[in-house]
């Protein structure tokens, strides 16, 4: 089903795709959880297809490192919600962006390495083309 691209009737696809990294810094595995349940682990050059009724649903990826800042402790994250249409797919790409240095932007806190997560929107034949080389994951994130 997921590389074949056929949607059930009624019912919408979202896929999660983690780009193959170059960069050694750039391998760390992200957490999906979609409507705030724990979905599947990216690693790099992997993806998840997940089957979902039509209306709005939250995309969200966390790292699967965490960080200590004072004394709590969180992970990079992203949220994103998502109108769905029934018969329609949606594409994600998900990537860790990796800083040198400590800084904060805006509700994301970033610490030393770890870095931004993006979550964009990507165009159905780019997604298509990624996919024919990437591995369906089969990993499930530990509870939140």
């Amino acid at each position: 089903m997921t590389k074949q691209f056929k949607i059930p009737t009624g019912k919408a696809l979202i896929y999660l795709i983690q780009e193959k990294h170059y960069d050694a810094l750039n391998g760390e595995a992200i957490d999906v959880y979609l409507d705030a349940k724990p979905f599947r682990v990216l690693a790099p050059a992997t993806y998840c297809v997940a089957e979902i009724e039509p209306g709005q649903h939250a995309i969200q990826v966390k790292s699967s490192d965490a960080f200590t800042f004072g004394n709590k402790t969180a992970r990079v994250g992203k949220d994103t919600y998502l109108q769905a249409k029934p018969d329609q797919a949606y594409f994600f790409e998900t990537k860790i962006m990796k800083n040198s240095q400590n800084f904060v932007l805006g509700p994301v806190v970033s610490i030393g390495s770890a870095g931004i997560i993006e979550l964009n929107r990507m165009k159905e034949e780019a997604a298509r083309d990624l996919l024919k080389s990437y591995r369906l994951s089969a990993s499930y994130p530990a509870d939140p």
